[in-house]
């Protein structure tokens, strides 16, 4: 007896902790945990992060070169022959130099060298940014696929439900002589498609899952309990106010017009090669035969060292006209930037509003589509109607069912499209 009760805790306990496994299998999400989700494991962001880091690092460089150098220089000699110094024969020379050295002027080549860095790290932000957006994008229209086959799994559960209910009425007007046997078997038929229907649409589901939890960066089968529903949601903004919000706010249009700076700064830096270069200079020189004593020289000096390349057959020149065709080449960039989204979001918004035409349409038919099925099978049990205007009117319900959670998945998309091509912060 009470080994009986021990094996029934025991299965109690395995029981319960499967259970408990089975519970933490799924993880709950939504469309703002799906896309936090995505921005954070997406490797894509994480590559934009690392060239942002790379540019933010140039930054420092170009800055850094404004201050103080440090040099030293140490040379140690054998040194044979006949020379000039009071040694005679062979002797060892060691000499030690610390240099100090911080520009004072550069023509304005270090202070645009900065700017360039600096315009190359806003850029390399807003190159972020927009990859942030593509990914909020791609998460969303995830997201919005799991809903689409969850959906049609239910409209196709429905149609195998309301087929077999037909089946009981048309089996039993058969029964009573009032069908013929045909009638029953077309109805089978028609279950058995449904079914075969219901099993593809739970393999998209499955798959839509998969593909979900690899745009948010979980394992592919991690079961997601997602309790959202694909809905209608009016759009605020009107065409012309969101061609202008994507003029203003694409990061790829910012990012374009700082490549432009970054070219002008860099065409500033190559011409400071035209003008002298200023620097302010100290040294310290120790010397002698043995490594750290001074036996025979110490030195030092202080002031300015000024250069200049007066002639460079034509080199700075060619470079400054180089970097001005460059500069052409990323103002070109931004005009065909600036039409390409206007088109864009001229495109995505008819996209918008043609789905949202769609779905009053396709929920009106749903309305029609159900009365009409009702109807048909009325008529079949009073003996005024046929089988095949029953399974044409279930056929209609089906597909207009069918269209509008389309629609609503096509205008979700739309949505999250549109927010994209405008440059929506994420």
């Amino acid at each position: 007896m009470i080994v009986k009760k021990i094996l029934l805790i025991l299965l109690i306990l395995i029981v319960i902790n499967n259970n408990v496994e089975a519970k933490d299998e799924f993880v709950s999400v939504d469309l703002e945990e799906s896309i936090k989700l995505a921005l954070e494991n997406n490797e894509t962001i994480k590559q934009s992060k690392a060239r942002e880091e790379e540019a933010k690092q140039k930054l420092s460089e170009a800055r850094r070169k404004t201050g103080f150098n440090i040099e030293y220089e140490f040379r140690g000699e054998a040194i044979g022959g006949e020379h000039r110094k009071h040694y005679e024969g062979e002797h060892s020379d060691f000499k030690h130099s610390a240099t100090v050295s911080i520009p004072l002027y550069s023509g304005g080549r270090l202070e645009n060298e900065q700017l360039a860095a600096k315009y190359a790290m806003n850029a390399a932000e807003l190159e972020l940014e927009n990859t942030k957006q593509e990914i909020k994008y791609q998460a969303s229209k995830a997201y919005y696929e799991v809903l689409l086959w969850r959906d049609m799994i239910n409209i196709n559960e429905e149609a195998v439900k309301g087929l077999e209910e037909y089946l009981t009425k048309a089996q039993a007007q058969f029964e009573l002589g009032r069908a013929a046997k045909a009638d029953v078997l077309s109805v089978n038929v028609q279950i058995a498609n449904a079914k075969k229907n219901l099993r593809s649409a739970q393999g998209e589901y499955y798959k839509s899952m998969a593909a979900l939890n690899n745009v948010i960066g979980l394992p592919i089968q991690t079961q997601l309990a997602i309790h959202d529903q694909l809905k209608y949601t009016k759009y605020d903004l009107n065409i012309d106010e969101s061609i202008e919000y994507a003029l203003k706010n694409r990061s790829d249009v910012a990012a374009a017009n700082y490549e432009v700076k970054q070219a002008e700064a860099i065409i500033s830096a190559e011409r400071s090669n035209f003008r002298p270069q200023i620097k302010a200079e100290a040294n310290r020189t120790n010397s002698g035969e043995k490594l750290f004593t001074t036996d025979h020289e110490r030195s030092w000096s202080a002031g300015v060292v000024a250069s200049w390349n007066i002639f460079d057959n034509g080199v700075t020149n060619s470079k400054v006209k180089e970097k001005q065709a460059k500069l052409k080449e990323y103002e070109s960039v931004v005009n065909e930037l600036n039409e390409r989204i206007k088109l864009e979001v001229h495109k995505a918004f008819i996209d918008l509003q043609t789905e949202e035409d769609n779905i009053k349409i396709v929920s009106t038919a749903v309305s029609q589509a159900e009365e009409e099925f009702s109807l048909a099978q009325v008529r079949y049990i009073e003996g005024v109607g046929n089988n095949l205007a029953v399974l044409d009117a279930q056929e209609k319900l089906f597909e207009a069912k069918k269209n509008y959670h389309n629609a609503l998945f096509n205008y979700s998309s739309a949505k999250a499209a549109l927010d994209k091509v405008i440059g929506l912060k994420t």
